[in-house]
């Protein structure tokens, strides 16, 4: 006679989740982001290491000078603009028009650094202060 067990049909198995990619070297720990796949599905990652990263973001905004801790040069930033990085160099709460005199100071004193247009600096441009 046969039992419940071998009276029922087996269910079929589900099939297996991908498994997901994993760095293929030590050089590959703690890089984060995307890869891109080659034709046989394998997955090369293709992405800079955090640690690059995280040394960019901790780059100082101004050298200061020690004798009076005013900022002789500034390290653009990613979001940086001229109006921000001027704006830092103005007490808190200073006029929009002192903000645009103090933008004209800092182009005119770095033109050969930023070019012809103001609008545009770039992360990692070195920009000396204007002189008083």
């Amino acid at each position: 006679m046969p039992t419940a067990a071998s009276a029922a049909p087996a269910a079929p198995a589900a099939p297996a989740a991908p498994a997901a990619p994993s760095p293929t070297s030590a050089d590959d720990a703690g890089r984060t982001g995307l890869g891109s796949a080659s034709a046989s599905g394998d997955v090369a990652l293709s992405v800079e290491p955090t640690a690059s990263r995280d040394a960019a973001l901790s780059v100082s905004r101004a050298a200061v000078d020690d004798t009076d801790g005013v900022p002789r040069e500034v390290v653009v930033l990613r979001g940086d603009s001229l109006w921000s990085i001027a704006a830092r160099q103005l007490p808190p709460g200073s006029a929009d028009a002192d903000v645009a005199t103090a933008v004209q100071r800092w182009y005119v004193a770095n033109a050969d650094v930023v070019g012809d247009d103001p609008d545009l600096i770039r992360p990692g441009q070195v920009l000396a202060a204007p002189s008083a």
